[in-house]
C-alpha cells in the first residue's frame, strides 16, 4: 500500500507548497496529493481554497488574481504558493503526483485545459486527475484519454452509476470512513485503484492496507511510513 502526502507534509509546512511536497518526499512518501486553480494569468497554481484568507490572512481570490501578485503573499515562514509545473518538476520519478481539480470559483474548461497543457510539457512521471466532479474527469477524458482519473467520493455519498459510466475513472477516492472491506474489496474487483483519504491513524492504516486499498492519503506521511515499515 503506498503512502500519498495530503497536500504534501502539512503539518510540517504549509500545504500545497514546494516546502510541503519536499518535505513529504524527504520523509519517503510514494507520492503526494495537491490541489490546483487556475489564476488569472493563466498559470496552474497548487492551492485548495477560493482565497488565501485561510493562509495568508488576505482576500484576495485565485481565480481573479494574477500569479506574480499571489506569488508574493507569505504562505507562513516565507514560504509562498506554487505552480503545477514546479511541482511535477520536483516530484519527476519519484512518484505519484495527485492533481485535484477544484471545481468551486473556477472556469472548469479553461481549468482542465491549463492542466492538459502541464501535463504535455511535464517531465515524465506517474501522475492522477482526480476530482469530485465526474463532469471534469469527462473533460479530461476527452482532453487527454492516457491521463488516468480518480473519481472522489464525499462522505456517505454514493455516485450515480451513469456518472461513473461517462467519467471512467481508473481509480476511486473515499472518505476513509467509507472504505469499509467489503467496498474496497467490490471496487477493486471492478478494476479500480482505491486512494483513501484523509487517514492520519495508524490502525486504520493497517485495515485499509489488510482490505486491499492501493493506497492512503495522509497529513503525516512521514510518520505513517515509520509505522508502515514496523508492521
Amino acid at each position: 500500500m503506498l503512502i500519498v502526502g495530503h497536500r504534501g507534509a502539512p503539518w510540517e509546512a504549509a500545504e500545497n507548497t514546494l516546502e510541503s511536497f519536499l518535505r513529504a518526499r524527504l520523509a519517503g512518501a510514494d507520492g503526494v496529493e495537491l490541489d490546483v486553480r487556475r489564476c488569472a494569468t493563466g498559470e496552474v497554481v497548487c492551492f485548495h481554497d477560493v482565497t488565501l484568507q485561510r493562509l495568508a490572512g488576505a482576500a484576495a481570490r485565485v481565480r481573479t488574481t494574477g500569479w506574480h501578485a499571489l506569488r508574493r503573499y507569505d504562505l507562513g515562514r516565507g514560504v509562498r504558493l506554487a505552480r503545477l509545473d514546479d511541482a511535477l518538476a520536483l516530484w519527476a520519478s519519484h512518484g505519484v503526483v495527485n492533481i485535484e481539480l477544484k471545481t468551486d470559483d473556477v472556469d472548469l474548461p479553461a481549468l482542465v485545459a491549463a492542466v492538459a497543457r502541464v501535463l504535455d510539457r511535464a517531465p515524465p512521471g506517474d501522475r492522477i486527475v482526480s476530482s469530485f466532479a465526474p463532469a471534469a474527469l469527462r473533460m479530461m477524458r476527452d482532453a487527454r484519454p492516457a491521463v488516468r482519473r480518480g473519481q472522489l467520493v464525499p462522505p456517505r455519498a454514493r455516485l450515480e452509476a451513469a456518472a461513473m459510466a461517462a467519467a471512467r475513472p481508473h481509480a476511486i477516492h473515499p472518505w476513509h470512513g467509507d472504505a469499509s472491506p467489503a467496498r474496497v474489496a467490490w471496487w477493486r474487483s471492478l478494476g479500480l485503484d482505491v486512494n483513501v483519504w484523509t487517514v492520519d491513524d495508524d490502525t486504520r492504516a493497517r485495515a485499509l492496507r489488510d482490505a486491499g486499498a492501493t493506497s492512503v492519503i495522509t497529513n503525516a506521511p512521514g510518520a505513517m511510513r515509520r509505522v508502515m515499515v514496523t508492521w
